[in-house]
């Protein structure tokens, strides 16, 4: 009987990470002025066909949603995303177009038919074609990140809920419809308004952490890998396709007051790590140590009001895959 246990759970742990999507986010296309936001048209198509020739699936928002929901599985999903609705979306639609690949489009209503971009025409014209499904970026691209540190939580969740509504409304009298799938202006998002997004019928609701989404992660912190500049160049693609979902336990800290010193700590469940690495945005790379399933940084750090700080956990299974985990750390008053 102890064989067969031990059996069951060695069986579990490929399939919980074999079950990868990783959902690429891209902003603007042919666009010079903005390199740090910019992917070239010409990248844009070696990575689709990168992507089509090393047995991957690009899936439709439907299907990403079914999968999800845990109604189908999906083996080497990608999803294609692209965010703010700059008129230069529609040089990458092009490409879509003439690959025949699906892609969600997150527009904050506040900033259409602004200087470039899109204009309502636009976007009213992109939601006749079926490779476009077209998502909520906000009403006006806010900091809801500074507003939280500012202002504590009770009066971010109501600025961001008033933002909310302003952007349904503005969807409702150009196109006739609501959003059911969102994206945090800047990736930027904090504990509970998972449950305001749920409560207005958003159904999954996308970040800017890097690594692979798998289920297990929820449907409102929703990880995506920028292919920006140089993170565009291919290299950086066949390293973002080959790393695996790290599934955590308990892992902290998430949000914390201000001035507050951190320590860094995580529990893996679906591999037992070696190698393990620490990060954080102001600090690097930080001195790890391990402890059978948990994972930790050795030293203490203050994080800074200025910097905005992902928490990173890296870690290597024993075929040395190496699998990754990224958060928001969110500072309170």
């Amino acid at each position: 009987m102890k064989k067969t246990i031990i059996f069951i759970v060695l069986l579990i742990i490929p399939l919980l990470s074999m079950s990868e999507v990783y959902v690429l986010l891209y902003h603007r296309f042919n666009d010079e002025r903005y390199p740090t936001t910019n992917t070239t048209t010409q990248d844009l198509t070696t990575h689709i066909r990168y992507i089509l020739e090393n047995g991957y699936r690009i899936i439709s928002p439907e299907e990403f949603l079914l999968y999800i929901q845990g109604e189908i599985n999906i083996d080497k999903g990608v999803l294609f995303t692209v965010d703010d609705g700059y008129k230069s979306t529609l040089e990458g639609l092009k490409i879509f177009e003439e690959y025949e690949i699906p892609f969600l489009l997150f527009v904050p209503t506040e900033f259409i038919g602004y200087p470039d971009y899109l204009s309502w025409d636009d976007l009213r014209s992109l939601n006749e074609n079926s490779l476009v499904t077209i998502g909520g970026h906000s009403h006006s691209h806010g900091n809801f990140l500074e507003t939280l540190r500012i202002n504590g939580k009770e009066k971010t969740i109501e600025i961001f809920e008033e933002d909310l509504k302003k952007m349904f409304d503005k969807f409702e009298k150009e196109l006739n419809f609501r959003p059911d799938l969102y994206a945090y202006p800047y990736g930027y998002y904090f504990n509970g308004v998972e449950e305001v997004l749920e409560k207005h019928g958003i159904k999954a609701a996308f970040a800017q952490d890097s690594g692979p989404y798998v289920k297990e992660y929820g449907n409102y912190f929703i990880p995506r890998e920028a292919l920006l500049q140089d993170w565009a160049e291919l290299e950086h693609l066949n390293y973002v396709l080959n790393r695996r979902a790290l599934i955590l336990g308990n892992y902290e800290p998430q949000e914390v007051k201000v001035n507050t010193e951190i320590q860094i700590k995580a529990v893996t469940k679906n591999i037992n790590p070696k190698r393990p690495t620490v990060y954080i945005t102001q600090e690097g790379v930080l001195p790890t140590s391990l402890d059978e399933n948990i994972i930790y940084s050795e030293k203490k750090i203050l994080p800074n009001t200025k910097t905005v700080n992902r928490i990173a956990i890296f870690a290597r299974d024993e075929n040395n895959i190496e699998y990754v985990k990224y958060w928001l750390l969110r500072l309170i008053p």
